[in-house]
C-alpha cells in the first residue's frame, strides 16, 4: 500500500463521506479508479459506494467555473487543470477564452474548449505526443502555440527539450514546426513567455530574450545582473508590454519566485522576492496572467505533487515603482 493508498483507506475506515463529489464531479469511486488502486476499489464496493461511471460535468465561464479569487491563493480547477497527476505548467488561455491549453504530468499536453458557453472534457491535444511535451504558452494574438517538446528534429533523436510551435489556419492548428537553432541551441527548462511584440524570454541557466523580426527570432541577448546572478534562473513571464518579468531563481534548496521592473531607461531594477505575496512550498516552476491581467497564475509544490494556483494580480501594480517606463 502507498502513502496515497494508506491515507485514502484511513478516512474511508474513519467514517469519511464515500459518495462524496469533487469540484469536477467525480466520486471517490471515480478517484480510485483513475488511479488504478484495486484495494480501494474493492474496500468501496464492499461498502456499497457510488460506483456510477464519471460523466464530465457542464461548466461554464472564462474560469471553468471557479469563482475569482482575493488575495489569497486558490488551487485553480481542482480535478480538471490541477488533477491527481501533478502538472507541469499553468494554463495558457486564448485571448478570447475559447479554450485553454496546458501540460501534465507524462509529458503531455491537455486542452478544453469552450463551446456554447459550456467547456468541452480535458483531452490530449491533436498535435501534442505522448512523454515528449511540456509546458505551453500561447502568443498575445492567439494565433500561435509555442511549447517544449523532446520530439526528434530533423530525424534525430533528442534528449533535450526544444521549442516548437503551431499556428492557426483556417481554424485548425498547423503541424508542429521547430523555432529553429538558433533559440533551440541553448538549453531550455520549464516556461517561457512572449511579449505583445513577439519578443521571446526563455531560460536554462539564465534567462534570455530574442527579439522577433523578418519572420523568425534572431541571436538571444542574456539579461543583466539584476536579473541573472550565480544563481539558477529559469522559467520567465514578461508582462505584454515589458514593464515587468517574474521568474524563478533557484537556491537555498528551492525556487523562489522573484520580480522585476522596467524603468524610464528601459534599464531592469533589482529583484525582489515575492514569497511576501506569494505562499510557495519549494518548488516555484512557472506562472503567467489571465489574458485580462486581472489574475496571477502558477505551479507551486514539490516536483512530484504540484497544483496549479491562482491569486488576484493586485500585488504587481502595489509593487511597481513610480518610475517604470509603462
Amino acid at each position: 500500500m502507498n502513502k496515497q493508498d494508506d491515507a485514502a483507506m484511513f478516512l474511508i475506515c474513519s467514517g469519511a463521506n464515500i459518495n462524496i463529489k469533487s469540484f469536477n464531479g467525480k466520486t471517490p469511486f471515480n478517484l480510485a479508479t483513475e488511479i488504478g488502486s484495486d484495494l480501494l476499489i474493492a474496500e468501496l464496493k464492499k461498502r456499497d459506494a457510488d460506483d456510477t461511471p464519471y460523466t464530465f460535468p457542464n461548466i461554464s465561464g472564462n474560469y471553468l467555473g471557479m469563482k475569482e479569487p482575493g488575495v489569497t491563493p486558490e488551487i485553480f480547477a481542482p480535478g480538471i487543470i490541477s488533477a491527481l497527476t501533478y502538472d507541469h505548467s499553468v494554463p495558457a488561455f486564448l485571448q478570447d477564452y475559447t479554450e485553454v491549453y496546458w501540460s501534465e504530468a507524462y509529458d503531455r499536453i491537455m486542452f478544453m474548449k469552450q463551446i456554447d458557453e459550456k467547456w468541452t472534457a480535458p483531452e490530449q491535444a491533436p498535435f501534442s505526443i505522448y512523454g515528449m511535451d511540456a509546458n505551453i504558452v500561447s502568443s498575445p494574438d492567439g494565433n500561435r502555440l509555442y511549447f517544449l517538446s523532446k520530439r526528434p528534429v530533423d530525424g534525430t533523436d533528442e534528449s533535450k527539450y526544444n521549442m516548437w510551435y503551431v499556428e492557426e489556419v483556417d481554424g485548425r492548428w498547423s503541424a508542429p514546426k521547430t523555432l529553429g537553432k538558433e533559440i533551440n541551441s541553448y538549453k531550455m527548462n520549464h516556461h517561457f513567455s512572449i511579449a505583445e511584440n513577439g519578443t521571446l524570454y526563455f531560460g536554462g541557466d539564465d534567462i534570455y530574450f530574442s527579439k522577433f523580426s523578418d519572420g523568425q527570432f534572431q541571436r538571444a541577448v542574456k539579461l543583466g545582473e539584476e536579473i541573472n546572478t550565480e544563481h539558477y534562473e529559469f522559467s520567465p513571464f514578461i508582462s505584454s508590454d515589458e514593464s515587468f518579468i517574474i521568474f524563478s531563481r533557484y537556491f537555498d534548496g528551492g525556487s523562489i519566485p522573484y520580480i522585476s521592473f522596467c524603468d524610464e531607461k528601459n534599464e531592469w531594477g533589482e529583484s525582489v522576492r515575492l514569497n511576501k505575496f506569494i505562499p510557495f512550498v519549494s518548488e516555484f516552476y512557472s506562472c503567467n496572467l489571465s489574458p485580462d491581467g486581472k489574475y496571477f497564475f502558477y505551479a507551486n509544490g514539490q516536483s512530484s505533487d504540484m497544483d496549479i494556483y491562482w491569486v488576484d494580480a493586485k500585488f504587481i501594480t502595489e509593487l511597481k515603482p513610480k518610475n517604470t517606463n509603462k
